[in-house]
């Protein structure tokens, strides 16, 4: 066990690796090295990391330099004296479809309508509404950026 010690060098200021730590080391390096065997007697196709790499990072690191994939919600009042009358929810998101894709790098994976009872609330969307859509961005990989479309501006905005 003493040609192990080429393997795990340790400082001088400390001791020389004992007996212990190579027995716990030794299972491993047996097992790295048959792995590397095994794989080279089975012939098993090398992994392009490269290109899963790029296909990873396009997708998670920065996937603004690809654009955006967007969800456009068009969120509308139901009933009450704030319902709009001179228009339906249906053309509201299409205007607003059509405006994302009219940004550079930017596409629409998928448009809904959400309906509300006012947007003078302290929160858009209530916890039903709020759950949906955190499922549906969790599950589609395309899905990188929500764009939601009110036509009023407020002081954060």
């Amino acid at each position: 066990l003493t040609h192990l010690r080429h393997f795990f060098p340790s400082p001088s200021h400390q001791k020389p690796l004992g007996i212990t730590k190579t027995k716990k080391a030794l299972p491993w390096i047996i097992s790295r090295f048959m792995s590397e065997v095994i794989d080279e007697q089975l012939g098993l196709p090398e992994i392009n990391l490269d290109s899963e790499y790029k296909d990873i990072s396009r997708q998670y690191i920065n996937p603004a330099i690809g654009g955006h994939g967007a969800l456009v919600i068009q969120p509308y009042i139901k009933w009450g004296a704030n319902k709009k009358t001179i228009t339906t929810p249906d053309l509201q998101l299409a205007e607003a479809v059509a405006l994302v894709e009219t940004l550079n790098n930017w596409r629409v994976v998928e448009a809904m309508t959400i309906s509300m009872m006012s947007f003078q609330k302290s929160k858009l969307f209530g916890k039903g509404n709020l759950d949906m859509l955190r499922d549906k961005v969790r599950k589609s990989p395309k899905i990188t950026a929500v764009f939601i479309s009110v036509n009023l501006l407020r002081h954060v905005q």
